[in-house]
């Protein structure tokens, strides 16, 4: 009799601690799934304002080739007003690096899940060296220069006003020029880093972010 108190006694303490696994591990998939969501948000925001900053910086990058003596009022009045924009995506992963900290990501059993999450992780340090090189970018002394001779173009346009002849040559209204080919350089690297955005690391990390979502879901049966 004492050794069958005592079982039904281990058996009531391993389904109360299973049970409370259990609650966690739901709690946390709550908690996951709700930064997701949010990732999903953000990114869907990111990834069509990057693209109009792209096709901004593409019609910009037609002006830098022309010929300078061929540059005119017409192509100024599209830089009028025009800016960088300094944004970068920061991720909502406070549950998966509090689990992933303290070890509680043993809470999920799906094998699938973890491998997803995981994939996650990657895709997230993946961004912040991308957010790292975009920041230097926009850090440095060329950058600068660039952002000076953005404004030099806007405050040249608006000496001159925007009922000027759109076909007159800027040059022979006195631009200064001597920033023109740095502009294009450094574009070029904006560009670069744009391109990498849009056309693979954003909508890979939100496949992945859609996937693991699902997952989570469906092993926790969320809504």
């Amino acid at each position: 009799m004492l050794f069958l108190a005592v079982f039904c006694g281990f058996l009531a303490e391993y389904q109360l601690e299973h049970k409370i696994e259990k609650d966690r591990a739901k709690e946390y998939a709550r908690m996951m799934k709700e930064d997701l969501v949010k990732d999903t948000l953000q990114l869907n925001s990111f990834m069509a304002n990057k693209d109009r900053l792209r096709k901004i910086e593409e019609r910009l990058a037609r002006i830098f080739m022309k010929d300078k003596d061929s540059v005119n009022f017409g192509d100024f009045y599209f830089v009028w007003g025009w800016g960088a924009n300094l944004d970068v995506y920061i991720p909502n992963d406070v549950t998966y690096s509090q689990m992933k900290n303290s070890g509680s990501l043993r809470y999920f059993k799906n094998t699938a899940l973890l491998g997803k999450l995981a994939m996650y992780d990657w895709e997230i340090k993946r961004f912040t060296e991308s957010n790292h090189k975009m920041m230097g970018l926009f850090g440095g002394m060329e950058s600068r220069h660039y952002a000076e001779f953005i404004i030099d173009i806007n405050l040249f346009g608006r000496k001159h006003g925007y009922d000027v002849d759109t076909s007159k040559s800027v040059k022979s209204a006195g631009f200064d020029f001597r920033m023109w080919d740095l502009g294009g350089i450094v574009l070029s690297n904006i560009r670069n880093i744009l391109n990498s955005y849009n056309d693979y690391q954003y909508p890979r990390l939100k496949q992945i972010v859609s996937e693991a979502i699902l997952l989570l879901n469906k092993a926790y049966h969320l809504e």
